[in-house]
């Protein structure tokens, strides 16, 4: 069995380069607690920056091309390259790399929840973006799937917990105009 750290709730297998196979199972034994020295970052586990990158250039694509995702579209400015950059910034300090996201001074600081409590976010707009993050990160072909299976864990915990909305005001009008008609 092979232990892991824990960075920002994403369990990451031992060291790059280390004895452990690639698909060695994660776990993590209370009684031998997990020390920075012995392990990777998830970060280094998926690739460092280019990967970051790969991840979300992939998800905006799909967000802005797939009719799938037109909710979640319609809630992003029309230019996605600030929006590209930022959330490809935060994924790289939430997974370990340089935290220069959570150091920037911005309005509503540095907490991602309370940068989006002014969005509408109802549970179909929170299933559009973890569904486009999720392909986005199973189409990355060199990450261990143990670790994008917990990535895509994680990240969907988080954004289910910036729902502030039970329904969309869209689709609140699409039922009452089919309860009239």
């Amino acid at each position: 069995m092979t232990d892991v750290i824990v960075t920002h709730g994403v369990p990451v297998p031992g060291r790059p380069g280390s004895a452990s196979p690639p698909n060695a199972r994660i776990a993590s034994t209370p009684s031998r607690p997990a020390t920075a020295a012995s392990f990777a970052t998830p970060y280094q586990a998926l690739g460092g920056a280019a990967v970051i990158e790969a991840i979300i250039d992939r998800f905006y694509d799909l967000v802005e091309h797939d009719p799938s995702f037109a909710e979640l579209r319609a809630m992003h400015a029309s230019d996605l390259g600030p929006v590209r950059r930022s959330l490809a910034r935060f994924l790289t300090g939430w997974c370990g790399g340089p935290r220069d996201w959570f150091r920037e001074d911005r309005p509503g600081g540095s907490c991602v929840m309370s940068l989006h409590r002014s969005l509408a976010i109802d549970p179909a707009t929170a299933g559009q973006w973890i569904d486009a993050m999720t392909r986005a990160i199973g189409g990355q072909p060199d990450i261990d799937e143990s670790l994008a299976a917990l990535m895509v864990e994680r990240l969907d915990m988080m954004v289910r917990g910036m729902i502030n909305r039970a329904v969309s005001v869209d689709a609140a009008a699409r039922e009452q105009a089919e309860s009239v008609a």
